[in-house]
Parts: structure tokens; C-alpha cells; sequence
């Protein structure tokens, strides 16, 4: 689908024992400069199955430099703990962090947590594996984990990019979280409410859906109607004037209205709800 995977290696090949990540976050840069410099569209979207659960501020920089001036979309496992904790880099801003569900939408044994953005299949889930033996042509294997979810929601942004090439890094992270299922939060337990992200991440439902319009309250403006100067006097009545303004790299706003609610007692508004003309990227109302 017109996608690029490239593999970076972030792992000093000299350990004993199990490989863990040596060089991560220099990984993550180099990703994003390569999509930035390398590519037409110019952007990366950045997969991490990696983490711990340490708080560090020159890797949130690194993050940051990353989001920033280089339009990366960074997605990170949110941990395997099946604890209410933050874990990192899936935790840092700018960066979207997912967890797992099993095939029933169901969260068994992944990490929950305020900062975690989207959920996304992640119980056997089918890989590869290395194969120490040259004769072994089993190259497969399944696998559990978020690990496994957050390349499958990785996955789905890259599809979403495709179909849409125009669309930069904004809309597609906007678009791939606004369509997620909510369904995981009618399934599982109460305790997890609010700490699965927006949804479940849902392929079909990120590319039937229109791009969303991004509308700007640009300018307010009121005029006294019944005073005999410009201040707001009790028993006066003022019309309010707003200009709205629709993003010109977004989508058109479709049959919207606006509704005006005030936060004092001491305003009654007349008539607060008011359908609009549609407004297309880049016009005013």
C-alpha cells in the first residue's frame, strides 16, 4: 500500500543472555530523520515494542525534537504489568500509547493508565522469530503482548496514510483515535474506565470516515442593542457576533450548528442553539 518499513537496529549486539534496548531513543531519531529527508511524503511513522517504566527528561526532549521538526508519528507499547501505572516511552507526550485486547475486546494482563491513547489487538498474535537453526523454515510464531498491538495500530495508521496521501501527520493521528471503537469500555471492568484510550483502533471505520473539519473561533464581537453606549448594562439586550473559520488542510464542516451557553447567572440568552451553513476548508461563517 505504497509504505516503506524500514528496520532499525537499537540493540548493541555484544550482550549476554536476553537483548534488551541499548540505544532506543538515538533509534527514534534516526527513524523520523530518514522520513523527514528520505521520503515523499515526509513524515515517519515510528513503532516502538520497548519500554520501562523510568521517567526521563532528555528522552521526552528527544520526543519532542522528534514530533516537532521532524512531523514523526511516534506509537509505543504500553506495557505487559496489567497495572493503573505509566510506562515510557509510550507515556511521554506527543506519543501514542497503546494497550492490548484479546480477541473478546477484553483487557487481561496489559498495562491501563490515563496516558494510554488507543487499545489494539494484542493476544496470539502471529510473527516472526529468529531462526538460530538454518535449517529450520519455521520463521513464525505467535505471540501476546503490546508489543504486538502497537505495530497493528502502527500498522492501521500507515493503511490510513495510504488511502489519503495528502493527509500529514495531524489528521491521521487525529482521525486514527477519533474512529476507535468504544466498545472496550462496555466490556471490560469499571476500574479500567477512562484508562484504555479513545477506543479500540478500527481499520475500516479510520478509512469510510470523512476528514474532519478543525473550525477556529477567529474573531467575537457585540453590539448593545437597547443602551445608549457601548457598555452592557442590566436589562439590555446585546447580539453576539462570532466568525468561524474552517482550517483550509482539514474537512468540510457538514451540517453544523453552534450552541452559546453562559457560565453567569446573570445572563439569559435568548436563543442558544442555531443550525449553520456548511463550511468548507479555508471559509468563514
Amino acid at each position: 500500500f505504497d509504505c516503506s518499513i524500514l528496520s532499525v537496529k537499537v540493540s548493541d549486539e555484544n550482550q549476554d543472555g536476553e537483548v534488551y534496548i541499548t540505544d532506543g531513543y538515538d533509534g527514534i531519531l534516526y527513524a523520523a530523520k530518514v522520513g523527514f529527508y528520505r521520503t515523499d511524503r515526509g513524515f515517519s511513522i515510528i513503532n516502538n515494542s520497548w519500554g520501562s517504566l523510568y521517567y526521563n527528561i532528555f528522552e521526552q526532549a528527544t520526543i519532542e525534537v522528534v514530533h516537532n521538526d521532524y512531523n514523526a508519528i511516534i506509537i509505543a507499547a504500553a506495557g505487559n504489568d496489567h497495572q493503573d501505572q505509566p510506562h515510557y516511552p509510550s507515556s511521554y507526550e506527543h506519543v501514542i500509547s497503546v494497550t492490548a485486547t484479546d480477541s473478546s475486546e477484553r483487557v487481561n494482563w496489559a498495562t491501563y493508565h490515563e496516558t494510554v491513547d488507543l487499545a489494539s489487538p494484542g493476544e496470539g498474535i502471529e510473527s516472526t522469530i529468529i531462526q538460530n537453526n538454518p535449517n529450520n523454515e519455521n520463521a513464525y510464531d505467535s505471540w501476546s503482548g503490546t508489543s504486538m498491538a502497537s505495530p497493528a495500530a502502527a500498522s492501521v495508521i500507515g493503511l490510513l496514510s495510504s488511502f489519503n496521501p495528502d493527509w500529514g501527520p495531524d489528521q491521521l493521528e487525529t482521525m486514527i483515535l477519533a474512529t476507535s471503537d468504544t466498545i472496550i469500555y462496555s466490556i471490560n471492568s469499571e476500574y479500567l474506565d477512562g484508562k484504555l484510550g479513545q477506543g479500540r483502533v478500527d481499520a475500516l471505520r479510520a478509512l469510510s470516515t470523512p476528514l474532519f473539519p478543525k473550525i477556529e473561533l477567529a474573531e467575537i464581537d457585540y453590539q448593545v442593542i437597547t443602551g445608549d453606549d457601548s457598555i452592557i448594562d442590566a436589562g439590555e439586550i446585546v447580539h453576539l457576533t462570532t466568525i468561524l473559520y474552517n482550517n483550509p488542510d482539514w474537512g468540510v464542516a457538514s451540517n453544523p450548528s453552534i450552541t452559546l451557553n453562559s457560565v453567569s447567572e446573570y445572563f439569559e440568552i435568548t436563543n442558544s442553539n442555531q443550525d449553520i451553513d456548511n463550511i468548507n476548508p479555508g471559509d468563514v461563517y
